[in-house]
């Protein structure tokens, strides 16, 4: 399987004030390079969209995407619109202003948003406009991700963990928390697991000593039991106190 930088690319650019069907093939990227005024649809499935310094442009999105990955990276007043039937799990958005992603059918055909020095993004549902403001105090420069929520957005500060994989702060303390608890359980099993070998060898030894016990009492039952000549067993009759029987 081809990754997505290694697709083959159907180019479309510098076209101004066009109307463009495109007719894609599936393991292509649609590539939108420096197109203004334009409406651009997407007939065929395709693996991935990019728009790259676009301007007033419009782009529908008819038969969906492979990689369901969209980006929009240096484009200004540009709309991204979806058919009910096509979802998107990821998009970026980077260095672009007055961005509009309109969704024919609901918040569920979008899951998430990278933004990084993204200004004015709207997210469009049939029923209400979602606008996706950065976090108080938010530096332009520090990726956010907008992630679904139900029928809404929440906006989050992007952090890094691991060799750089992003999540956002709050998912981090919820991991956080979750290996803190799991280490804690793990200590705790190990404990009792000490306890419980240290504990062994003395069930061991004690139970050395009953075997001792039971054998030496079954080794004295044996002694003072004996046989008559028939081979029944004269119970509680001692060698020496048959032999003094007979003699008298």
């Amino acid at each position: 399987m081809l990754s997505v930088f290694n697709r083959p690319k159907q180019l479309v650019e510098r076209r101004d004030g066009e109307e463009i069907t495109v007719e894609s093939k599936m393991n292509e990227v649609v590539y939108l390079y420096k197109c203004t005024r334009c409406t651009i649809t997407l007939q065929d499935r395709a693996a991935k969209v990019v728009m790259d310094s676009c301007e007033d442009v419009q782009v529908q999105i008819v038969g969906g995407l492979v990689t369901g990955l969209t980006e929009i990276l240096k484009c200004q007043r540009a709309k991204l619109a979806m058919k009910a039937e096509v979802t998107i799990p990821t998009c970026t958005i980077e260095s672009s202003q007055d961005i509009d992603i309109e969704l024919e059918n609901s918040a569920s055909q979008l899951n998430t948003i990278y933004l990084l020095n993204a200004n004015n993004i709207r997210v469009i549902c049939p029923s209400e406009v979602h606008p996706l403001a950065l976090p108080d105090g938010t530096n332009p420069s520090q990726q956010c991700v907008a992630s679904r929520t139900g029928a809404s957005f929440a906006v989050e500060r992007v952090v890094r963990e691991g060799i750089g994989y992003p999540t956002t702060a709050a998912k981090k303390a919820e991991a956080e928390k979750r290996t803190e608890l799991l280490k804690k359980k793990i200590a705790e099993i190990a404990e009792e697991s000490i306890r419980i070998s240290a504990c062994a060898p003395n069930r061991m030894a004690g139970s050395d000593h009953e075997s001792d016990v039971d054998r030496t009492g079954t080794e004295a039952e044996a002694e003072e039991t004996t046989s008559d000549p028939s081979g029944h067993p004269t119970d509680g009759v001692s060698k020496k106190g048959q032999s003094r029987d007979s003699h008298e």
